[in-house]
């Protein structure tokens, strides 16, 4: 059986995949992992942390963020004098 690895820090929840917020809840950051819900401020990691004694070790880095949306390449006109007006 393998021993589960536990991370030297706290893990940001913000990017993990198990990690959503519910708009309009009064408990609106949620582990789906943990299956439960905290307040403004308050990040499941923390209260993991608080509970246990060491760091959530199931942290799961997403494969998309919102804040690294990068833009495609832009092509150059196809011909002479085009003008591209792509925003």
């Amino acid at each position: 059986m393998s021993e589960i690895a536990y991370p030297d820090r706290e893990p940001p929840c913000s990017s993990c995949r198990h990690f959503c917020v519910r708009m309009g809840a009064a408990f609106p950051y949620q582990c789906l992992l943990w299956e439960f819900s905290l307040g403004n401020g308050q990040y499941p990691s923390r209260m993991v942390y608080s509970s246990t004694g060491r760091h959530c070790p199931y942290y799961l880095q997403r494969h998309f963020h919102p804040a690294r949306r990068e833009a495609p390449p832009a092509s150059p006109p196809e011909k002479e004098g085009d003008v591209d007006f792509t925003v």
